[in-house]
């Protein structure tokens, strides 16, 4: 199913991708240098029982540029806009984010704590500081090199954001140590395999669990960093029970085993 698309009103006009649904809003947020094609299997595969809207986020895709604003703060505080816009019967939310998506999703569920019902964050290093530029750059290089779409996609971001990145400006507003115990809503952490160039490493992600506690947190072995495009289905299994879970009013489901096979021919790990 081919989604609308639509733009936000706003200081910060987004472009936004639209699969209907019949429960729950879910909003899917890319990383950095994509746009909402890049989660699109994954936003198809969580809709129908859910509306899910997939926004390009500022600087990206067709979405305004913000010279100078190329943080995790405004970035979130564009996005949020989304949530301005539902009906109260439609929140609260669940929000997912990729890479730089799961910073910002972070950061807007510890800012608005009652509007989102849960948080998946996929395959984010929880902890940037740690991270060089360079380190982060030579994980953009070879976006365009994979496919001609990836190529559009880095076509269509704004200089500005990989400057932003490159003066360590991109992450203002995105404290780990703040953040993460701020959250109240389920929170599920799905960590690519780091043999295939994951970026939540095991270190960090048990970080993680003692700055938030009641955090779930699966490992989907033999995927890399690109999972939404690259094995959306073994991520829709990670998922879809952790949803399940934290919408009751949708369905139930039992906790899956410790580690199970799954389409795609990955594992998932329950690493708690």
């Amino acid at each position: 199913m081919r989604p609308r698309e639509w733009r936000t009103d706003g200081a910060v006009e987004l472009n936004v991708a639209e699969w209907d649904g019949s429960g729950p809003t879910a909003a899917v947020v890319h990383g950095l240098a994509c746009r909402w094609q890049h989660v699109a299997p994954l936003a198809a595969g969580l809709s129908g029982t859910r509306r899910v809207l997939a926004p390009d986020l500022p600087g990206h895709g067709r979405s305004a540029r913000t010279p100078h604003r190329y943080t995790v703060s405004a970035m979130a505080q564009a996005t949020n806009a989304l949530l301005d816009q539902l009906d109260q019967s439609e929140q609260p939310v669940v929000l997912v984010g990729h890479s730089l998506g799961g910073w910002l999703v972070l950061r807007m569920a510890s800012i608005r704590p009652a509007a989102v019902r849960a948080v998946v964050v996929v395959d984010s290093a929880l902890f940037p500081d740690e991270l060089s530029p360079s380190t982060l750059q030579a994980h953009v290089a070879p976006l365009g090199k994979a496919r001609p779409s990836m190529e559009r996609m880095l076509a269509s971001v704004d200089p500005g954001v990989l400057a932003a990145l490159h003066c360590g400006r991109l992450t203002d507003g995105y404290d780990p140590h703040r953040v993460l115990p701020a959250l109240e809503a389920p929170v599920l952490f799905v960590q690519a395999d780091p043999d295939h160039g994951g970026h939540l490493t095991d270190a960090d992600a048990r970080r993680a669990a003692e700055l938030l506690p009641h955090a779930e947190f699966v490992r989907i072995d033999g995927g890399g960093h690109n999972l939404p495009l690259a094995k959306s289905g073994a991520l829709l299994a990670a998922i879809r029970p952790f949803l399940a879970r934290a919408e009751p009013s949708m369905a139930s489901a039992a906790r899956p085993s410790a580690a199970r096979r799954i389409s795609e021919r990955c594992t998932v790990s329950y690493l708690r």
